[in-house]
């Protein structure tokens, strides 16, 4: 089942009339890709909105229900991302304290600089983090000696992965949008204990860099974890941002707007982009399999007046904005 634009045009109206988003004045859909759950439900997941309190700092997910008789909508539910902030998928351009949160089993705190050595037997080992809204957490599982299950749970959080003895693994980036207590939990998946080494990691943990013509962006990412780099610049209509083709096809570039709507989202190509109105835009470069890697750049900021002829908008656009890993479905 799909979403019509019928369907999302209806539910759009719906939020001005129905329960807890009836204070809103306005919504913007523009940071957000409507789909149907496994429910049958309609969901906008990451819209903006403004009224009842809420800014454009702030995101909501808000959940439709289909009557398939009358095919009206009701609107179930709506959560807010309060301070959110913009993001799209694991990216999040919010900076967050504590870079990197450490989190706790046995009672005890742990330091995520370390590598940890655990063992799930009858009980699992349970990490339980206080993230924030900002944080996107990985992690890396290696040197398993059975099958495994792992979990992730937390407000708005559930993604389940079952894992293979001796397979390495890189979980997330896992993007936080509410504040509040998290577990990572790792099972054995079957009668045999799994004995595993993991390290946590926050891929925010840059913070942001605002561009102007001449920057020079060198980056380096963190190896068998994810990490990204984050930058914003404010760009008149008409002005061109280039960036330069990196030298690894893993390299991936991200170009969104201020309500987290990609522009560009491609691997191994470079970024040139002609600004169609006035504003900020963020960048987000990263490794996209979370294998390290580098990316060195000179940014530069063509004015409107001396754009290059016939450059209209970005290399290897891809509009379709993907849903958060580990996806609220």
């Amino acid at each position: 089942m799909k979403a019509s634009l019928g369907m999302i045009a209806t539910a759009v109206a719906l939020m001005a009339t129905a329960g807890p988003a009836a204070a809103y004045d306005k919504a913007f859909l523009n940071g957000t890709t409507p789909y149907v759950d496994s429910k049958g439900r309609l969901v906008f997941d990451g819209m903006r909105v403004l009224g009842d309190g809420l800014t454009l700092k702030d995101a909501v997910r808000a959940v439709y229900r289909l009557d398939p008789v009358t095919l009206d909508f009701s609107l179930l539910s709506a959560t807010v991302y309060k301070d959110v902030g913009v993001f799209s998928a694991e990216h999040m351009a919010k900076d967050v304290e504590p870079r990197q949160p450490t989190f706790r089993t046995g009672g005890r705190d742990n330091d995520p600089a370390y590598t940890y050595t655990f063992e799930a037997g009858e009980a699992p080992v349970r990490m339980v983090y206080r993230l924030k809204a900002g944080h996107s957490m990985s992690w890396i599982v290696w040197n398993q000696t059975a099958p495994y299950t792992l979990r992730f749970t937390g407000p708005g959080q559930s993604y389940v992965f079952t894992g293979e003895a001796s397979q390495g693994v890189i979980v997330g980036a896992l993007p936080i949008l509410i504040d509040g207590t998290y577990t990572f939990t790792i099972a054995k998946a079957g009668a045999i204990p799994v004995t595993f080494d993991i390290q946590s990691y926050n891929a925010n943990a840059r913070a942001m860099i605002r561009l102007v013509d001449g920057t020079v962006i060198d980056e380096t990412f963190r190896v068998n974890l994810k990490d990204y780099a984050k930058f914003v610049v404010g760009m008149k209509a008409g002005q061109t941002l280039a960036l330069d083709k990196p030298t690894s096809d893993d390299i991936r570039i991200k170009l969104v707007d201020r309500f987290g709507s990609i522009i560009q989202n491609s691997t191994g190509l470079p970024l040139i982009f002609t600004a169609p109105r006035a504003g900020d835009y963020y960048v987000f470069v990263d490794n996209i399999r979370g294998w390290g890697g580098s990316y060195t750049a000179t940014v530069r900021l063509t004015s409107p007046s001396t754009a290059a002829a016939g450059v209209a908008g970005s290399v290897g656009l891809d509009p379709a904005s993907p849903m958060p890993v580990g996806a609220m479905r």
